[in-house]
């Protein structure tokens, strides 16, 4: 709108001027030279306009002229980087589509297009991964480690070209470089306590996990969590190596750092009873089952009680725990078990008459237990039998009566570590290694291979001897021990072969 005014107002002004000038041209006069130029002032004004016009075409021309090589350098060189755009976006799309050769091919030409050296190494580096090729794709991301700007993409690649490989130890040695250079690089920190943790590195996966806390990598409570089963895990290690000092500061500090989790507190708490510190076992115990009571630490809290004693104290001492947590199911499972030491076998079933869902083999025996308290014995016989089929108790699972609860592998601590650190969750690796059912399992005895009906063992072969070529008499017996004219029951002569 205003260039529309703009050119309204310059046209009128025009024309007014021309108007202006046809009704008083007025004259003009110059000398030059003895030349004597006369004319109107209008005519002067038209021919200074086109001069002026033809001055500035001249210029513009001039100019034009001079900056031409300056042009075609400029344009070539954009249709050169244009070209090399291109072949890079061939060449990114390429590697996505794990075309790995074709990938490789254009980012080489984008890279003599673009002049961009490093760009060419991260794009073939790439497209060498996604074609397979791991040797050529570690020797791109070394040659990046030589420029401080892509030194962290060359220690990435690196890192996971180990780990596809399967080599944990140079994966963690490049992903600690990388983390040591930039904290904030989340994948090296993930790599890094990944391989710590999968390798049973856990002091150094404690001090990987702090700085990783402390860049927000992990939340909090997940933080807390996985704190708790490496510094469990380290208290089993030294448990094992008999470093009881070492094990017992490892097992408390896994409890303070999370008090829910129950190998942390049964391993502190069947330290500090070997050490005769009852009293502190017990509150450890206590803190443990009111943060997520477990069969296991139940069968460590028996072991606080005194076997001497009288059933009604046993009892009470049960009912201490149980009251912690009272509408837990275990909770419930300990007060009838503390029911029936009393002798109330129906105080004892109705407290596990609230507990749902399919019975447990461990169900079924307590619930036998009561209705043999009872004295209703078919009852009990049935529950058995029951309990026979019944499915089991991942968490009983773990409880080993004559050894240590969870007594775990490396690899089931690795795995603890992730599960339970996201999840909350344990894991039952008895359980799904079947290993209580196998070592109950009774050893049998390798039993002979069948043999077929008339199979005999194999005797030495008689000696060869001639053939008889005569007629068989009358009374020679057949190959079944019968007259050969005897056929009058072939059914017994089959039952005989048989």
């Amino acid at each position: 709108m205003r260039r529309l005014v703009v050119a309204v107002f310059l046209i009128a002004l025009g024309a007014v001027v021309a108007i202006w000038l046809a009704l008083d041209p007025g004259a003009a006069s110059f000398t030059f030279h003895g030349w004597v130029v006369e004319t109107s002032f209008a005519v002067l004004a038209v021919f200074i306009l086109l001069l002026a016009l033809a001055l500035a075409l001249l210029w513009r021309g001039g100019g034009w002229l001079v900056g031409l090589p300056g042009q075609v350098r400029r344009a070539a060189k954009r249709a050169r980087a244009q070209r090399g755009y291109d072949a890079l976006e061939r060449a990114l799309i390429a590697s996505a589509a794990g075309d790995g050769g074709r990938a490789r091919r254009q980012a080489a030409r984008a890279g003599e297009l673009l002049d961009r050296p490093l760009l060419t190494r991260v794009i073939s580096a790439r497209a060498a991964e996604a074609a397979g090729e791991l040797e050529s794709a570690e020797a791109d991301y070394r040659l990046l480690l030589e420029a401080p700007e892509t030194e962290i993409v060359g220690l990435r690649g690196l890192a996971q070209a180990a780990l596809a490989r399967g080599d944990l130890a140079e994966a963690q040695r490049q992903a600690a470089t990388a983390f040591s250079r930039n904290p904030q690089a989340r994948w090296a920190f993930e790599t890094l306590f990944d391989a710590q943790a999968r390798t049973a590195h856990w002091a150094q996966a404690l001090l990987t996990l702090a700085e990783g806390e402390k860049q927000n990598h992990v939340a909090g409570e997940v933080a807390r969590r996985r704190r708790a089963v490496l510094l469990t895990a380290e208290a089993a290690d030294a448990e094992n190596a008999h470093d009881m000092d070492h094990a017992r500061e490892r097992a408390m500090a896994a409890t303070q750092a999370f008090a829910g989790f129950p190998p942390a507190a049964t391993l502190a708490a069947r330290m500090l009873i070997r050490e005769g510190q009852e009293k502190k076992a017990a509150r450890v115990l206590e803190d443990s089952w009111r943060a997520g009571p477990h069969p296991a630490v139940a069968m460590l809290w028996r072991e606080l009680g005194d076997d001497s004693a009288p059933e009604a104290e046993q009892a009470a001492h049960l009912d201490r725990l149980a009251r912690i947590a009272p509408e837990n199911r275990e909770s419930r499972i300990v007060a009838a078990e503390a029911a029936l030491m009393r002798g109330d076998a129906a105080a004892a079933e109705a407290m596990l008459a609230p507990i749902g869902g399919p019975r447990t083999a461990r169900m079924c025996a307590l619930l036998a237990r009561i209705a043999e308290a009872q004295g209703e014995h078919d009852k009990a016989r049935r529950l058995i039998l029951e309990g026979v089929g019944a499915p089991q108790e991942p968490d009983w699972s773990d409880v080993d009566p004559t050894g240590p609860a969870f007594s775990y592998s490396e690899e089931d601590w690795a795995r603890l570590v992730f599960v339970f650190g996201e999840t909350g969750e344990l894991i039952h690796p008895r359980h799904e290694r079947f290993q209580p059912e196998l070592i109950a399992a009774p050893a049998l005895p390798l039993l002979p291979a069948p043999k077929f009906r008339g199979e005999t063992a194999p005797a030495e072969a008689p000696a060869p001897r001639e053939p008889d070529l005569s007629p068989p008499s009358p009374d020679d017996p057949g190959p079944y021990g019968d007259p050969l004219e005897d056929d009058d029951d072939p059914e017994q002569r089959v039952r005989d072969f048989q």
